[in-house]
């Protein structure tokens, strides 16, 4: 009896150690499969922070672009308002409805010229 009892202790014991076995190579596997998986990842991370930098760097390029672009746009506005303002003459108390465009043209620049002393081209009456 005692002898059974020792025989089947012993029996127990191997199969636990063939399942601590059989559990540890299981571990050993998974541990090898995410070292895989973990290097994956590290070199996706990698490729997306280098992706991003791109993006980071074509970015503020073109952003710079852009500003310097407006920059002469808005310049080019404030040029040609200012010279639109400044060759602007209103005059008023000329009659306009007995005289041609040409002829108002004509009498406003003799006016100019003999009252102000200035000579200047009239585009438009």
């Amino acid at each position: 009896m005692l002898s059974e009892l020792k025989k089947d202790i012993k029996e127990d014991m191997m199969e636990l150690k063939n399942e601590i076995k059989e559990d540890t190579s299981e571990i050993k596997n998974n541990l090898k499969i995410m070292k895989v998986e973990i290097m994956e990842n590290r070199s996706k991370i990698e490729q997306s922070e280098r992706e991003t930098r791109q993006i980071k760097t074509n970015w503020e390029r073109d952003k710079k672009q852009i500003t310097e672009a407006l920059r002469k746009t808005e310049n080019k506005m404030e040029k040609t308002i200012k010279e639109k303002i400044r060759n602007n003459l209103v005059i008023t108390g000329i009659e306009t409805t007995k005289q041609s465009e040409e002829e108002m043209s004509k009498t406003v620049e003799s006016m100019l010229e003999k009252e102000l002393e200035i000579k200047a081209k009239i585009k438009k009456a």
